[in-house]
């Protein structure tokens, strides 16, 4: 009985929390490779926290004139928009998450679609409880011959809804 109750109470006693995660962001986008832009970037994220890992969905919109390089060699306004789910790791200001994006829908004023997906590697410094800078480096795959490569430089406001 005596080892139930040392396990009880230590368990009980552990630091861990767990919540719900909302973080809108906005930040400037730059991006590279077989198309170019340089704009604003707006999204967000939903998701749980669990102690510092933590888990949930992502996405993003930009309103962009993007140079389509190569074969394609012009400029069009193009609105992107990107879906994905991401995890990560906190730990005391510093958070790191890993992105797959699912859905890349990329719509230009001239009426043609390009849609792919791709992967991202997102870290942030939290300045306070609800201010962080965030470093994205994306890779997005556009119907399987156009390759988007950007680096997003953010500031975003997470709130954790946590119970601890």
């Amino acid at each position: 009985m005596k080892k139930y109750l040392i396990l009880i109470f230590s368990l009980y006693s552990l630091k861990s929390y767990s919540g719900f995660l909302l973080e809108p962001y906005a930040g400037v986008d730059n991006g590279s490779q077989d198309v170019s832009w340089f704009g604003l970037e707006l999204g967000g994220r939903i998701g749980w926290v669990w102690d510092s890992f933590m888990v949930g969905a992502d996405f993003d919109y930009k309103n962009v004139n993007v140079s389509y390089e190569g074969t394609l060699n012009y400029d069009e306004n193009t609105k992107i928009s990107n879906r994905g789910l991401f995890v990560g790791w906190m730990w005391e200001d510093w958070a790191l998450r890993l992105k797959w994006y699912f859905d890349s829908d990329w719509r230009l004023d001239n009426g043609l679609v390009y849609s792919g997906d791709g992967f991202g590697l997102d870290g942030a410094y939290r300045l306070s409880k609800n201010l962080s800078l965030n470093l994205e480096l994306t890779r997005i795959n556009l119907n399987n011959n156009l390759e988007a490569m950007d680096v997003l430089f953010s500031v975003s406001l997470p709130f954790d809804l946590v119970t601890r």
